[in-house]
């Protein structure tokens, strides 16, 4: 098992090019009576991988951007279902009991839906790895993702252990990012509880630590209207950091000598890559 601090260091890394990033949301029929608005956000061409990204409760694809854009312009297609909880939801809402179901139901139709998402955003991703991705209650979808084909997880700001919510073991090489001021009452009363799934993944696990960091970086990305001061260094480095782990464990299992330096040289203490 990996677990690892980001200190708040700076990342010289950067998205790899400036190519227009296009973004574009369809709707599907999921065959239970829900039409879904999916959003594609990816570059023309051939891309390095698929992302299926899963936000927070009551938020949007739309309030991400700083994240799947950057994502987007580092070559991989982010794919972004709204889900029925959301505010921006105009539909039935789901109970309370009914919202992780949808969720799941929403990441099947998003990967049902994917190629025609990436012909409308003119992308394709012929053999190409597919990550799973969310933030806070996003980030725990991301976890439960049951589908073979994601070869990793990324989850920004898991929930902790709260009643009725059984921690989620993961067996695929998992990066969590949470920061020292990530504090939500009925998620993480600590922030240090962000990091119960980390410690039960049973493969690869890599922890990353904002000194400072809360749930939304400061409002670079969910919350958007936060008075700030926006976290964008940190956020810049979390990125990079997420870069870096995608194309060390996807689709190649197993962590290349070269990286494993350089995330000990950003901070990361690393266990179970040698």
């Amino acid at each position: 098992m990996v677990r690892g601090l980001m200190l708040g260091i700076a990342l010289a890394a950067t998205p790899l090019a400036a190519q227009e990033v296009r973004s574009v949301t369809l709707t599907a029929d999921n065959g239970a009576g829900r039409i879904v608005p999916i959003t594609i956000i990816a570059r023309e061409g051939k891309a390095r991988g698929v992302i299926y990204f899963s936000h927070g409760a009551q938020l949007a694809p739309a309030k991400y951007k700083a994240m799947t854009e950057w994502w987007a312009r580092s070559g991989y297609a982010v794919i972004a279902p709204l889900h029925g909880d959301s505010t921006d939801w105009t539909g039935t809402k789901p109970t309370r009991e009914q919202q992780i179901d949808w969720r799941l139901h929403d990441m099947r139709l998003a990967r049902a839906e994917e190629a025609r998402l990436l012909a409308a955003a003119g992308a394709r991703a012929v053999r190409a790895p597919r990550v799973a991705a969310g933030h806070s209650f996003g980030a725990l979808i991301s976890m439960l993702d049951p589908d073979p084909k994601v070869r990793a997880v990324i989850a920004f700001s898991p929930p902790g252990p709260v009643p009725g919510l059984t921690i989620t073991v993961v067996a695929q090489p998992i990066q969590t990012f949470t920061g020292t001021a990530d504090v939500l009452p009925m998620i993480a009363p600590k922030w240090e509880a962000h990091l119960a799934g980390h410690d039960k993944a049973t493969g690869v696990a890599i922890a990353c630590v904002g000194t400072g960091v809360d749930h939304y970086f400061g409002g670079v990305f969910g919350r958007p209207e936060l008075p700030g001061p926006r976290q964008q260094e940190q956020f810049d480095t979390a990125m990079a950091q997420s870069f870096r782990f995608i194309r060390a464990f996807a689709p190649v299992m197993g962590m290349p000598s070269g990286a494993v330096k350089s995330l000990r040289e950003q901070g990361c203490r690393v266990r179970g890559a040698s």
